[in-house]
């Protein structure tokens, strides 16, 4: 498993906190504005094998996550829709259950 990316940040006074996951075969950031998700990214990555798929999937997690942060401070995010919040709600609630399942077949 690939470990995410977090930030915290201000923007007009506002704080943010950005962050970006690997889920499945998509990486997908969401920007939070007090606990609530206020916009989101996605992008299907498929199945990135051979000996540098990590640093392969760091690079994009990477790419994505600061073309986020550049989209806020510069005021260009389109807020998140009912629909698509019912859908990061899925994805999270999904990306809990794996992390859960792979964490209890390491003991």
């Amino acid at each position: 498993m690939i470990q995410g990316l977090n930030c915290e940040i201000a923007v007009g006074g506002e704080r943010y906190h950005v962050q970006t996951e690997n889920v499945g075969d998509n990486l997908v950031t969401l920007i939070f504005k007090g606990g609530a998700v206020v916009a989101r990214a996605k992008q299907t990555v498929g199945a990135i094998e051979g000996p540098s798929r990590l640093d392969k999937l760091r690079r994009l997690m990477r790419s994505q996550h600061e073309l986020m942060i550049n989209k806020l401070h510069e005021g260009e995010l389109v807020p998140i829709t009912a629909a698509e919040q019912r859908q990061v709600d899925k994805e999270e609630k999904d990306l809990i259950a794996k992390f859960l399942s792979e964490w209890a077949e390491e003991d």
